[in-house]
This record gives C-alpha cells, structure tokens and sequence, in this order.
C-alpha cells in the first residue's frame, strides 16, 4: 500500500507550444570554424528582416562556448534559437544530441543529406530551437533553403508551424529501413512483441523508443504512429504509474518528449502520460536503487543507472510539464539528491561495490 498522496503535489494541464515565432529576439548560431557558415546565418537574418521581423542576433557557437563545458548562457535558452551545423561543427547542438533530441553529426544524414527540425522546449523555458543542420556544409545548406521557403511561406507573425524535413544518405537510409527491430510490416515477430506487451511492459517500452526514434531520424510517420498506439495501449492499462522500471526508463524519457513535440498526442493524452509518470516517480522515490547521497560506498550499476533515470524522470516533470510548486520543490530535491550521488560515481570513477 502506498502512502496517501499530498494534494498539493500535482500537475496542472499544460498545451504544447509547437510553434516557433521569429518575429523578435531570435538569435542564429552558427559554426565558428567556417566562415561560409556566417553567410548563410546572415542570408536567413536578411531574409527574416525581409518578412518585418526584428533582424536576429547572428553569433558563433565558440562566442557562447568558448570551451566545451560551456552551458549555453540562460538568456539564450528562452530565446527562439536557429542552430547551423552539426554536433561535429556546432557546441551548441552536444547538450540537444546528447538528449537524443537530434541526431545530426558525420554519419546522420550523412552525405550531402539535410536535416530541419523544430526541437519542442529543448531547455525547459517553453522556447523552441530550429536546427538547420547537415553532416557537411552542402548539407546545412539544403537545410537552410528550406528553412528560408517556410519563412516565405510563412504568415505575417512569422510564426513556423512544427518542422521535420529530412533526407538520408543512401546507405543509411537502406539500414535504417531493413533495422529488424522497427518493421513497418505486421511480421509475426511484431505481432509476438505485442502479444507478450499485454503481460510484460517492457515489450510496448521497447517498441515506443525503438519506432520513437526510427521516426526522428527518417521522418516517416508510419513509425510514429506505431509508437503512438503502443503508448496509448499501455496508458490505457496502467492506474498507479508504470510501476518499478529503472532499467527502462530513459528510452521511454527520451521518446515521449519527440512524440509529444510531434503533435501526435492530444492534449488529454499528454497530461494523462504526465500524470502516470509522475504517479511513477512518486512511487519509486523510496526504491532502493535510486541513490540520493555521495557518501560511499556508492552503490553498484543497478543503483547508478536507476538514479541517472531518475534524475531525467525528476527533470521531465519540472521542465517538461506544468507542475504545482510543491511538485516543483520536490523535483528540486530530488534532481539535487540525484546529482550528489552521480557527481560522487564520476568523480569516484566507479562504482564501490562489485554484484
């Protein structure tokens, strides 16, 4: 049984804002290693000042990050963002990659390929990042002519609707299609995966952040779909959260943040998503796998991984949802709790006990 549940801990509805507006306080990042890279972070300013829009700020990623543990300076992370570039060409880009939020660097989309995406609330201020990106300049730059017929295109509050245009190289376009993980085919592997989703939650998991992804890095909203149904068939059975998960929880973290973004959820589906998932934090803060102390001996891999998924548990709620402030004060303790312990293993370089 648990424990009755304080009222005050809870979450408000929210509406995701998939928009970008671009008529004010935008600024471009582009790669500092390059200088073709300010012409064409210029040519998208002209074309913006063009439309009215106030002209945007054009800096290089190396003026904001002079190192690599730079963060990107807070102002910026609530302004409407252009990013240029790669991981490879761009520090801005390593927090938003390493979050799986894009996967542009020398392999994706590889070749003279191009990637344009919206990346929905990337720093939790409710601001939204356009990347214009590509594996090389050629690429950036199909990107960004994209990028400049949606300005065109766009109405007279310069607002862009959710963008995700890509194109592969054709040989990763050709493994990402036969991965067998992510069949578009009702294959009687597929249908086994479901069936045994139906007694085990870890099936549908698997199949969320498997065709999760398979859509961000192709665009094809058959794989979306797909991973839409599996959540909604899974929220459908669970009442008191998604039970004792730490060994699934980041592909579910990382998947329901680019569904969401997506617009492939209604409103009523995402605060129900939210509402499960902060029933699952609230159950599993007291498990014993989630470490919230740098004292050793620091644990073992069950422990450091269940305490990283809760932190990025702990974060979506604060960052991602609409908490109330008693929510928001205890994800505060807890993403501090979290980070005393991982700060501890990094530093310790391992974990003290051996299992």
């Amino acid at each position: 049984m648990h424990a009755p549940r304080d009222p005050a801990v809870d979450l408000l509805p929210r509406t995701v804002n998939r928009a970008t507006p671009l008529a004010r306080d935008v600024a471009i990042i582009y790669p500092a290693a390059d200088p073709r890279y300010r012409a064409l972070a210029e040519r998208l300013a002209g074309a913006l000042a063009a439309r009215g829009a106030a002209r945007p700020e054009c800096v290089t990623d190396l003026a904001l990050m002079p190192e690599r543990s730079t963060p990107l300076a807070a102002d910026y992370r609530r302004r409407p963002l252009i990013l240029l570039g790669s991981l490879n060409s761009n520090r801005a880009l390593q927090p938003l990659y390493a979050n799986f939020l894009c996967s542009t660097d020398a392999t994706y989309p590889g070749g003279d390929g191009f990637d344009l995406r919206t990346l929905v609330n990337p720093y939790g201020t409710g601001g939204n990042v356009l990347l214009a990106g590509g594996s090389n300049l050629r690429g950036v730059e199909r990107a960004v002519e994209r990028l400049l017929t949606a300005i065109a295109a766009a109405e007279a509050s310069l607002t862009l609707p959710f963008l995700l245009e890509v194109e592969l190289a054709p040989a990763l376009a050709a493994q990402l299609t036969s991965w067998p993980f992510t069949s578009l085919d009702d294959t009687a592997a597929l249908q086994t995966s479901r069936s045994r989703g139906l007694m085990f939650i870890t099936e549908p998991i698997r199949l969320i952040g498997a065709y999760t992804l398979m859509w961000a890095w192709t665009g094809d909203v058959r794989y979306a779909h797909i991973a839409r149904d599996q959540l909604l068939a899974l929220n459908a059975r669970m009442v008191d959260g998604y039970g004792d998960w730490h060994y699934l929880a980041e592909r579910f973290l990382r998947s329901v943040p680019l569904l969401i973004g997506g617009g492939f959820l209604t409103d009523a589906e995402v605060n129900r998503t939210d509402h499960l998932l902060m029933l699952t934090a609230l159950a599993n803060q007291g498990e014993w796998w989630r470490m919230a102390v740098g004292v050793p001996p620091l644990g073992h891999r069950h422990q450091g991984k269940g305490t990283f998924e809760f932190l990025l548990l702990a974060r979506y709620l604060r960052d991602q949802t609409q908490p109330t402030p008693a929510l928001r004060a205890l994800c505060d303790r807890w993403i501090a709790e979290c980070c005393t312990f991982l700060d501890a293993l990094a530093a310790a370089r391992g974990d003290d006990q051996d299992d």
